[in-house]
């Protein structure tokens, strides 16, 4: 807007808005008698001075209004619209007074307006111009952090990194993270005047996206519409010079006010409070859903590669609340805008309705006065209607997404505070999106009962006999020939439009839902992308559920369906009800059936679905959820011997439930099938890091299952390879902890590298060297497994073959000369194996050598300390020792969980009497206890999350937890949910 900005028109305007009405207002005679006669309370009385200064414009023009026909109706005007008008003067007064300041203090607050016109302030022109880049960087701030908190404002939960917390036995939730860690102490390299220091305790997690959520849909689309909107609604009031909603606020006063139009001002200024409070009453709700989400949520800024220090974690978190508030401020003035501006030209065209009907104007007046509506329709439509289509997209696609997630979603995992405000913010969306287009119907509708005008002064005669027979068919046709309506984007918007766009919406919504239920009923049935995809595209796949009578039945179809695995997509079987579940583009039912009786056993198709190519997009979020299970697990069959890659580089190679349930059926069948099995990490960093610690945690935080299907399905596949009846090959080269620990050590032969990594860090977070450790670890030489269990102690390189991690040794560059050369044996026998393997450990020890035992010189220290019974006795021991050594190792150790210190030593005695399958469903049972308590929640925040390696345990120190407390552990939480080991461990 330019330096001139003009609350009210000149005096030649005032003049002639004055004149303009001069036929149907009200005389001053009127107005004084009609004050002198009211016993309501009225406005003090305003100086003439003073209302003289209100009127000035401020291009310095002033508007003085003659008080010499009526003092009273220049010193008074009505509070309540019950009231008769006053004056012009007044009534403009009072106008601006009560709604054109306060709106022009909103559009200056938010940058549309300019805080002064005055041309010969400097300071002001230039406050002007960096408030408005103020708030625009304040805006793309928001955006950044919206997207870098993955905070979506269409009411879905967020998955990372913003993440629920759900306060269950006094524990803090939140998601893993091991990113880098910002500090202002420490050691490390120096960048700025931070440093950075990297965690020890585990390996980083290279596949923390920045945000999983789609960007463009999510993220970038709507936040350029929201920018789009602001600006253009900028350019409209600041550059434009566009006040057309201050003069039809002004004129919507000034018809109103004849006693004629009480009803009219009555039901105009009710009307525009209730908007303004609608307004104000949508800005509480939307805060309040702002405030209780992110009360209830961890807030991660994962654009960032390290985490920040507290202070300055907390001022971005409330940057990030300030912006968005600001966004919704943004939003809700614009649209309020648009409903106030469509509200005043609905009453301007009643308020000349009625006046025609009682001959208060002339037709020739009422015909000039429907022309000049067409001026404020089209700012409507053009000026003010450009900025309302934009943020309609943005509404509607918000409230749509946030609608389906609900409906798709368990919403009976979501903590109700959460669910609370996801469902508010829907709500919110939904009545942004609804009440513009509910405005705009309104105002079409009145300008068709306006079309209808003409023919009610026509069936009128009498009443109009001042007029000519030629006014009143002038009037006629010219009201008839009216075909203005509100439009978005040049679409007219009527209540029949909106209507049929509503029912379509709530179609299709319907059918996607329907067939959402009825094509995605299963959760556990794995598809490769490529295969459905292809299957969707030949539009032929079926999903057959097929009952079976047994349990051995079902293992027995397991076996079948595994020899025609070229020609089905998946398959998938629920032990406890005895159903297999088949998908295949290639089988008919009848193959289908005759596969199955090769199972000796009768077969009953429970149902049978076509999925056709109608379906395809309604696949995608199962699809994504269970995509490319054969790229994260790869296994080969290369001369009758299995290769397995566990495929996850940039995870470490963690373990996650998918490829467990890749991996474990694929191996009981191998080992009837094939001569030996290796087993093998991509990349050059790990062979498997660990569990997916993530999902554990977040599973048991939401009450969820999840975790311990993931201990039972994984102490399974330890077990399986711990009991394979061929030659089980383990190529350790890289990190091996945790999972990875317990799908090799129970094999025959483990093959370390220079690079090998090996620790079982786990009571660092509140938890026990589980996957077997309770058997292997007391096996070690001494009580070397107990310290390791104990202290997460590390082993590299060769000392992980002293140890006894490892049986054998390899040159990494070797390691495929090794895999080729077993791959390649004709006979698989231990002796031509031990040979080969025997080859590579010589030439490693000849070429880089076997260095001592970095353990050895204290081998006694620790047999000394670490066989005692007890975590105290250990802690005497050490103090007593007194050698550096053994206090830096007594310092590491109290930094472990107190409970987990003492479980795990009790684990560790227990274990020396039990076997492998005794170990595992111990473990299952402790791994419950574990799920449940405080101490594994916050040693997860602490060392992988906030990564301030400051946990507050509970109990605090070993003195608290007592003996009941430790052997708890020990006890199942439900008897019914145990784990039961097979000899033949072919029971996923």
């Amino acid at each position: 807007m330019g330096d001139a900005r003009h609350l009210f028109p000149t005096v030649t305007d005032t003049n002639s808005v004055a004149n303009s009405f001069g036929s149907q207002r009200c005389s001053d005679d009127q107005t004084e008698d009609a004050i002198e006669n009211s016993s309501l309370e009225t406005f003090p009385t305003v100086p003439a001075s003073e209302l003289e200064n209100e009127s000035a414009l401020d291009d310095g023009t002033t508007t003085r209004s003659s008080s010499s026909n009526s003092s009273h109706g220049v010193a008074y005007i009505t509070e309540y619209p019950s009231l008769d008008m006053a004056s012009t003067s007044a009534v403009l007064y009072y106008c601006k007074k009560r709604f054109l300041r306060p709106y022009f203090i909103l559009l200056a607050i938010l940058g549309w307006r300019s805080f002064s016109d005055s041309a010969s302030c400097r300071f002001l022109k230039w406050l002007n111009r960096f408030y408005v880049v103020f708030l625009l960087s304040l805006i793309l701030l928001g955006f950044t952090l919206q997207y870098g908190a993955c905070f979506r404002m269409d009411g879905e939960l967020p998955s990372e990194p913003l993440t629920i917390l759900w306060n269950q036995t006094s524990v803090k939730h939140v998601n893993v993270s091991t990113k880098i860690e910002l500090f202002a102490p420490g050691t490390s390299s120096r960048i700025g005047g931070w440093k950075l220091h990297k965690t020890d305790d585990f390996p980083p997690d290279p596949t923390d996206e920045q945000c999983p959520k789609p960007s463009l849909a999510a993220f970038i689309l709507p936040d350029i519409l929201l920018l789009g909107a602001y600006l253009f609604f900028f350019y409209v009031m600041r550059i434009a010079e566009n006040e057309q909603m201050e003069t039809l606020l002004e004129k919507a006063f000034l018809q109103s006010s004849c006693p004629v139009s009480l009803s009219n001002q009555r039901d105009m200024l009710h009307s525009l409070r209730i908007w303004l409070a609608a307004g104000i009453l949508w800005l509480m709700a939307a805060s309040t859903a702002l405030l209780l989400y992110l009360a209830t949520a961890e807030v991660r800024f994962n654009v960032i590669s390290y985490t920040l220090l507290p202070w300055v974690h907390n001022s971005l978190e409330s940057l990030l609340i300030i912006a968005t508030w600001l966004q919704d401020v943004v939003q809700i003035t614009l649209i309020t805008s648009y409903c106030l501006q469509a509200q005043l030209l609905r009453l301007s065209l009643q308020a000349i309705a009625t006046q025609v009907l009682q001959r208060q104007i002339s037709l020739e007046s009422a015909m000039k006065e429907i022309g000049e509506s067409e001026k404020y329709l089209d700012y409507l439509n053009k000026d003010l209607g450009i900025s309302i289509c934009l943020l309609l997209v943005v509404n509607v696609s918000r409230f749509a997404s946030g609608s389906l997630w609900f409906l798709l979603s368990d919403i009976s995992l979501i903590p109700g505070v959460v669910l609370a405000a996801s469902i508010m913010m829907v709500i919110l969306w939904g009545c942004l999106f609804l009440l513009p287009l509910l405005q705009a119907c309104r105002l079409s509708a009145s300008y068709d009962d306006m079309r209808k005008l003409g023919h009610k002064v026509r069936e009128r005669p009498f009443g109009f006999q001042n007029a000519s027979p030629a006014e009143l068919d002038s009037f006629l046709l010219y009201t008839s020939s009216q075909n203005l309506k509100a439009r978005v984007v040049c679409l007219p918007v009527t209540a029949g439009y909106v209507c049929f766009g509503l029912g379509f919406l709530v179609f299709i919504a319907l059918t996607m839902l329907q067939s959402y239920s009825k094509f995605c009923s299963s959760d556990n049935i794995n598809l490769e992308k490529g295969e459905i995809l292809k299957a969707f595209k030949m539009g032929k796949t079926f999903v057959f559920e097929v009952a079976m009578t047994c349990d051995g039945c079902v293992n027995a179809a397991k076996r079948v369906l595994g020899k025609v695995e070229d020609k089905i997509e998946s398959y998938d079987v629920d032990l406890s009800k005895k159903l297999v579940t088949v998908i295949t583009s290639q089988m008919s039912k009848d193959d289908v059936e005759e596969v199955l009786k090769k199972t000796g056993n009768d077969v009953k198709f429970v149902s049978e679905t076509k999925v056709t190519s109608i379906a395809r997009p309604l696949f995608g979020r199962w699809d994504r959820r269970m995509s490319s299970l054969t790229d994260i697990v790869m296994m080969q069959e290369i001369n009758n011997k299995g290769l397995v890659t566990l495929n996850r580089p940039k995870a470490l190679n963690a373990l996650n439930l998918s490829m467990i349930r890749v991996l474990t059926p694929k191996l009981q069948r191998w080992r009837n099938e094939v001569d030996l099995i290796i087993m093998k990490g991509a990349g050059d960093k790990a062979f498997c890091a660990g569990g997916d610690v993530r999902a554990i945690t977040e599973a048991g935080m939401k009450g969820s299952f999840m975790a311990h299907e993931f201990f039972r399905e994984e102490y399974i596949l330890d077990y399986t390879t711990g009991t394979m009846k061929i030659p089980y090959i383990a190529l350790i080269d890289g990190i091996v902890m945790g999972g990875g620990f317990g799908v090799s050590v129970h094999g025959p032969y483990r093959v370390a590298t220079e690079n090998t990594l090996f620790a079982m860090p786990e009571t660092a977070i509140g938890l026990f060297p589980d996957v077997g450790g309770t058997h292997f670890l007391p096996r070690m030489r001494g009580e070397l497994g107990t310290f390791l269990a104990l202290t997460g102690h590390r082993l590299r390189g060769s000392d992980v073959l002293h140890a006894g991690i490892a049986t054998h040794i390899c040159p990494r560059d070797r390691l495929r000369d090794l895999e080729a050369e077993i791959l390649d044996l004709k006979l698989v026998d231990e002796a031509s194996l031990e040979t080969i393997l025997q080859k590579f450990s010589l030439e490693y020890e000849s070429n880089q050598g076997i260095t001592e035992f970095s353990l050895a010189p204290h081998l006694e220290l620790i047999e000394k300390v670490f066989s005692a019974n007890s975590m105290e006795e250990i802690v005497r021991r050490l103090e007593a020792d007194g050698s550096e050594w053994s206090l830096n190792v007594l310092k590491n150790m109290l930094k472990m969980s107190p409970t987990s210190l003492k479980v795990t030593l009790r684990q560790m005695r227990k274990g020396k009497k039990l076997d492998l399958k005794q170990s595992l469903e111990l473990e299952y049972i402790m791994g419950q206890h574990f799920c449940a308590d405080h101490d594994f929640y916050e040693g997860v925040r602490a060392v992988l999350i906030d990564k301030d390696n400051a946990p507050k345990w509970k109990p605090a120190t070993l003195a608290e937890v007592s003996d009941e407390k430790v052997e708890s552990f020990f006890k199942s939480i439900d008897p019914e949910d145990v784990l039961v080991l097979k000899d033949d461990p072919s029971h996923l």
